[in-house]
């Protein structure tokens, strides 16, 4: 019995990525599988054209620390992987870098010390330094006292708004029997 002959990764990978397909809908309500790359065209090619119509994507973006580790790699085919790039994972990045300069943007405008007022500007501010340098804030103390309510209204069940009537006057007219007549 002949010994068989090593198979090299690069032999392995083509094989394994020759396997990947998508699943389509057919006429008449039938799923089918197809591979990406026919097998009668696979076997016109080497592997290494084989493996070059194929690159990774990273699912945890590798602008946003992604691992180069296998399980955050996905093969997609060259062609639908740059249009996912150029139309997903770009505005994305460009987003998170937006929104990560807004950000250092507003922590630039925090109260920070002034030169002079006996702060360590390479130690953090506290809370009680903010109060303290908010003391002389030119607003009152104590609770804002509210508007109150208009007594004088009311709003009926109809959603009409309308002058209250005096309360005893309500009381008296709503129970006619309490004079004694009847």
């Amino acid at each position: 019995m002949a010994k068989r002959a090593h198979i090299s990764l690069k032999t392995k990978l083509a094989a394994t990525l020759l396997q990947l397909g998508e699943v389509v809908a057919r006429e008449g309500g039938a799923i089918a599988w197809e591979p990406f790359v026919s097998y009668s065209h696979a076997k016109q090619m080497t592997a290494d054209q084989l493996i070059s119509l194929y690159e990774f994507h990273h699912n945890i973006r590798h602008a946003e620390d992604g691992s180069i580790h296998f399980s955050n790699l996905e093969p997609m085919l060259r062609s639908a992987h740059r249009k996912r790039t150029a139309e997903i994972d770009v505005p994305a990045i460009a987003k998170g870098k937006r929104i990560r300069r807004k950000e250092d943007e507003h922590k630039a405008q925090r109260v920070v010390p002034l030169p002079g007022d006996g702060f360590d500007p390479n130690q953090p501010i506290t809370w009680d330094d903010i109060e303290g340098r908010l003391e002389g804030r030119p607003w009152p103390k104590g609770r804002i006292r509210s508007r109150g309510f208009d007594t004088t209204r009311t709003k009926g069940f109809d959603g009409k708004v309308r002058k209250r009537r005096a309360r005893h006057l309500a009381d008296t007219e709503s129970s006619p029997n309490q004079t004694g007549e009847g």
